[in-house]
């Protein structure tokens, strides 16, 4: 019987579970075994419910904070932030992870934000798939590739910063009994399918030269109806994880809103407490956002891809307040095609500035609702997945 295992090592939240737990379930009806292995069980558990799939720990470190590049250009740069930021914590990354797949001895690894599942498969011989978003899934281009919207600082560093994650990665396999290792890219050109939960025009780079799979927005099943809105100019939907001075924002955004409804993903009550004549409705359950279009006329993001696609595809125009760099460089795309506006600063002194743009990116209705029609939509992206990786193995 063939056998997959999932590999979620890197990145926090539901982006990078509900994606999985939806293919996996989906898996589940065929004659497959199913192993995940989760940065965080609990999370995975409490998402996966079937006794079809056998759940692990991932190994994962994160890199102190100081380690960090700033304004990434390139997906090695990132890595410094993801354990590779010396060589101790990578030789015993990729350790951990030769040694769970090798006991696993899987059919095919499958893997989202999980770029020591991907080495390990590599040198180990394994086929491999990877799915995630434009930043997540690097190209397998035969040069550097360097994200949209690139900082200059970062631009300058891309060679220093390339040539220190490829030779720990190098060091530490060698120590580890493997053969000399090529670059990062040229073991991204083994996987077998790179699945991108995002459309072409969203993607994190502008160049992919082996192409990629592109099943756009996602929708994941047991999500709650969004509550019924009043009327308006100016209906307005957010999606918001907590940042600094969250209620400040609320409160004037509220100010330009004729009804505000916030998903509220883990959200305290004190940042709850808004004073506005406009009465803010928290809703705390995963929400369905087929009816964004309908119902509201701009929709405020932290910039995550998925929501976002969501917006725009239904074409409601969309405010980004970014808390990453990955959201910041959705948040200006999404400004540069000009179906919404974006800023990256959490001080309350541009609140007021922010709001009064995306009082002008209602006006940006028509110019989004051109964008979305461009669009091809690709079918179902579960049906999609699903028929990649069950071809991948047979």
């Amino acid at each position: 019987m063939p056998k997959m295992l999932f590999c979620w090592e890197q990145g926090q939240g539901s982006g990078h579970i509900l994606p999985f737990r939806d293919i996996i379930l989906r898996l589940a009806e065929h004659d497959i075994k199913l192993v995940l292995a989760a940065q965080d069980v609990a999370i995975a558990r409490s998402a996966v419910r079937s006794d079809r799939v056998r759940i692990i720990q991932a190994p994962f470190v994160r890199s102190p904070r100081r380690e960090w590049v700033k304004g990434c250009a390139t997906f090695n740069q990132v890595m410094l932030s993801l354990g590779y930021h010396n060589a101790i914590s990578c030789r015993a990354l990729l350790q951990c992870w030769i040694e769970l797949i090798r006991s696993e001895c899987p059919s095919i690894v499958v893997t989202d934000f999980a770029p020591s599942a991907v080495i390990a498969s590599h040198v180990l011989g394994f086929e491999f798939a990877r799915i995630g978003t434009g930043y997540t899934v690097p190209p397998c281009n035969e040069r550097i590739s360097t994200m949209k919207f690139a900082s200059a600082v970062a631009i300058k560093r891309i060679e220093s910063d390339e040539e220190k994650v490829n030779s720990r990665v190098s060091n530490a396999l060698h120590e580890l009994g493997f053969d000399a290792f090529p670059t990062l890219s040229q073991c991204y050109q083994k996987s077998s399918a790179d699945i991108l939960r995002t459309v072409q025009q969203f993607d994190h780079y502008s160049r992919r030269e082996s192409g990629g799979h592109y099943v756009g927005a996602w929708s994941s099943s047991k999500q709650t109806r969004l509550p019924p809105t009043g009327e308006g100019p100016i209906r307005i939907f957010a999606y918001l994880k907590p940042f600094p001075n969250l209620r400040p924002f609320l409160q004037a955004i509220a100010q330009i809103s004729s009804s505000f409804v916030v998903c509220a993903d883990g959200i305290e009550d004190d940042d709850r407490r808004v004073d506005s004549s406009v009465p803010i409705k928290f809703v705390d359950d995963k929400v369905d956002l087929s009816s964004l279009s309908s119902a509201f006329d701009l929709v405020i993001t932290n910039g995550n891809q998925n929501t976002t696609l969501h917006s725009v595809l239904s074409g409601v125009p969309v405010g980004v307040v970014s808390l990453h760099e990955e959201q910041a460089i959705t948040g200006r795309i999404v400004k540069s095609l000009g179906i919404g506006t974006w800023v990256r600063s959490q001080s309350p002194e541009c609140f007021d500035a922010f709001a009064s743009e995306l009082s002008r990116a209602v006006l940006q209705r028509q110019t989004t609702m051109d964008f979305s029609r461009s669009i091809a939509v690709p079918g179902d992206p579960v049906t999609t997945c699903v028929d990649i990786l069950l071809s991948a193995i047979r």
